[in-house]
């Protein structure tokens, strides 16, 4: 069989929705029609009426390390954004015609406030003041400093203690917890105040009535490993501590599952059934595709029906690392291998292979009726007649497991270090997805993929793809 590879995707942004961790808020710089707020793994440009994510701007885009700063420089209509390694900080100009990100060349290694005033932008560094000019890539040693310096950073002239209207001073999420206010920065158009609370988000109030007007979720939080799957309309990311749905507007829910932790705001029962299944023993796979959902965990095989009932299906000695159904059965892949499941009766499967390590991380099954299982040394292909083979996709790490694998119409999705890997079933070509297509994770934890969108977990990450843009029908 030819097997064709396809060279790599070229970078569209218009492909591409990036959703970083909102945990840690470094930067909220509000505009007359925008906000933008600076996290760890990027900067989330937000409009300001409905505060809906028109874009991140992220390492697809060229930049450099951990984001520190970011402020709008209203003299010339560019973003400044200052970033961090081990080595310095980097300052770059961002600008929205053409979107671009423009790498500057200081004369100073370390920012620890920046400032905006009337007549651009102003560096508080390791060397003293500078002040950038307002065309060119050259920055001017100040001695004094204009009244109107709105300062980010350490300078930082606004707190939040001096805000009386947010008093106590924390948000409550929906399980009771709280989360410190860590920033706040007023809007320049009304009395509406953004506030970052840890943990949390970003958050909009209405200083005159005290309401909170708005919330900002997106992302993963709690630094935790996530898997993705989904329930119903719903996307679901779980992690060890926290459950995270996305549905079909959009809207994030976030969802604390340690024992003891309050039930969700959710009330349908199959969504609550399937959150007590994450809160006492892991979800760790999840297939609700027709009919009642089958749910893997760390324990074994539950069945979950529209109304709530569970019922425990096959007790296993190991998790589940992934479901799918075929002619009848259950197919289910665990550390200790593959199981199917018919009935009442449950088979384990010999590796086609013979090999006498045998685990399956991941199960994924096409349209044509191929199902796909994540290996180590590779991936094991089933196709509709019965018949097996295995895959060694160019480039794979014969070492480690294919733990991340999702399917899409006759596309397989499988990701690893450094980027994903996609093989079209109709002509058996590959075609690679790393940073050059504008992938910014390098450790990949997860894939869910529909008709339309790939959705990519990764470390702090979580990003939505436009396949069909990308790669075509």
């Amino acid at each position: 069989m030819l097997l064709l590879l396809l060279l790599g995707l070229a970078y569209d942004a218009s492909d591409w929705s990036y959703f970083p961790s909102m945990d840690e808020v470094r930067c909220i710089a509000p505009t007359t029609r925008r906000v933008y707020v600076a996290v760890p793994r990027g900067v989330y440009i937000l409009d300001r009426s409905g505060l809906e994510v028109e874009r991140t701007i992220t390492a697809a885009d060229g930049l450099v390390g951990e984001v520190r700063l970011c402020a709008h420089n209203r003299a010339r209509g560019d973003l400044i954004i200052v970033t961090g390694n081990d080595f310095g900080h980097i300052v770059w100009s961002w600008t929205r015609i053409p979107e671009r990100a423009t790498r500057l060349s200081p004369p100073f290694q370390w920012v620890r406030s920046l400032g905006i005033a009337d007549d651009g932008a102003y560096f508080d560094t390791e060397q003293g003041l500078f002040r950038k000019d307002l065309l060119l890539d050259v920055f001017e040693k100040v001695n004094g400093l204009p009244q109107d310096v709105e300062w980010y950073g350490a300078r930082d002239n606004s707190s939040v203690r001096d805000h009386p209207v947010l008093v106590p001073w924390f948000v409550t999420d929906e399980q009771l917890v709280q989360h410190d206010m860590s920033l706040v920065r007023e809007d320049p158009r009304s009395s509406r105040l953004y506030v970052a609370a840890v943990g949390y988000g970003l958050l909009a109030y209405d200083e005159r009535t005290g309401f909170v007007e708005d919330h900002v979720r997106l992302g993963p939080t709690g630094y935790a490993r996530f898997r993705a799957g989904r329930l119903g309309e719903l996307l679901w990311f779980t992690s060890g501590e926290h459950a995270i749905t996305v549905n079909r507007n959009g809207r994030w829910r976030y969802y604390r599952t340690q024992q003891g932790d309050i039930t969700g705001s959710d009330r349908r029962l199959l969504f609550e059934a399937v959150a007590d299944l994450q809160r006492r023993e892991g979800a760790t796979a999840l297939l609700a595709d027709s009919g009642p959902a089958l749910v893997g965990t760390g324990d074994g095989l539950y069945r979950v029906d529209n109304s709530g009932e569970t019922k425990l299906l096959l007790d296993l000695p190991v998790p589940v690392n992934g479901i799918a159904r075929r002619d009848g059965s259950v197919l289910i892949g665990t550390d200790a291998g593959l199981f199917a499941w018919t009935g009442d009766s449950i088979t384990e499967l010999d590796d086609p292979f013979g090999r006498t390590v045998f685990g399956v991380y991941a199960v994924a099954r096409t349209e044509s009726g191929e199902t796909w299982f994540g290996t180590i040394g590779g991936l094991l292909r089933l196709d509709a007649d019965g018949e097996w083979q295995h895959i060694i996709p160019p480039g794979f790490d014969l070492s480690g497991p294919a733990s991340a694998l999702a399917a899409a119409g006759d596309k397989v999705f499988f990701g690893d270090e450094g980027g994903i890997t996609v093989y079209d079933a109709a002509d058996s070509g590959y075609t690679r997805i790393d940073e050059n297509a504008g992938l910014v994770m390098d450790d990949i934890e997860g894939l869910l993929a529909g008709p339309r969108y790939l959705w990519i977990v990764g470390d702090e990450v979580i990003a939505r793809l436009d396949h069909v843009a990308l790669l075509g029908e």
